[in-house]
């Protein structure tokens, strides 16, 4: 299998945060850390079973904190909803069955959901740590949630979900950058190195500049147990079934 291209920019990106841990020796090692940031990129798409990095995130609508909760008495019960560049559809739900944050997400996923349109069946809406986030089943630059308005028989749903820009919330198309990815894969490449014997070369112990420089000159094997709790959890996060 050929490995997922990664950007330059987004290598030399992770590359820059990389170098700031004093235990690595940007200069001496300089393509040898390229190389690996080039792998553990391969090893976070594979793991998570997505076709590229760094263009893997779905796009979502996540509100502002605070959010309300219970939301049986607002006075309408529709919002404008576009799943993937649709365009702006309306979606009526059971004001009744919106007394709790989980049960509000569940009734927001369900009626998206029953709309007959392409890919709104793949939708997700969760209510955690306090926030509604609903997110698109797709990957890419035409993966996207955005949550609207247009006069008050759709504004009150939005407005107490504080979902949509209107109202505080953010909204990401997928294909951007992803801060968690790209954690995930620092975390990779420091512990890929330190196995190699790279720790701690940042004093220039190693005292080579060979290109293709492998600190202990040997093959490494990295396990799933070399990878850092951390990393574990954010592979997690964004592995596809």
């Amino acid at each position: 299998m050929s490995t997922p291209a990664v950007s330059t920019t987004k290598r030399d990106a992770i590359n820059t945060e990389v170098v700031k841990n004093p235990d690595v020796d940007g200069t001496n090692h300089a393509d040898f850390i390229k190389r690996i940031i080039t792998d553990m990129c391969a090893y976070f798409s594979a793991s998570c079973r997505l076709p590229r990095y760094p263009e893997l995130v779905q796009g979502y609508s996540q509100s502002a904190a605070s959010p309300a909760t219970d939301i049986t008495g607002i006075d309408s019960n529709e919002f404008l909803i576009d799943v993937n560049r649709s365009g702006l559809q309306t979606v009526s739900i059971t004001l009744a069955n919106c007394d709790t944050g989980a049960n509000t997400a569940t009734e927001l996923q369900t009626q998206i959901r029953a709309l007959d349109i392409d890919g709104f069946d793949e939708v997700t809406v969760t209510y955690a740590s306090s926030l509604y986030t609903i997110t698109s089943g797709r990957y890419g630059t035409d993966s996207r949630i955005l949550i609207r308005s247009q006069g008050k028989d759709t504004k009150h749903v939005a407005e107490n979900l504080k979902l949509g820009p209107l109202y505080g919330g953010v909204e990401y198309t997928g294909g951007q950058d992803e801060p968690e990815a790209d954690e995930c894969v620092r975390e990779l490449v420091l512990a890929y190195y330190a196995k190699t014997g790279g720790g701690g070369s940042g004093s220039g112990g190693f005292g080579t500049t060979t290109a293709a420089f492998m600190p202990n000159q040997q093959t490494v094997v990295f396990r799933a147990e070399d990878v850092p709790q951390r990393a574990r959890q954010i592979l997690a996060s964004f592995r596809r079934l």
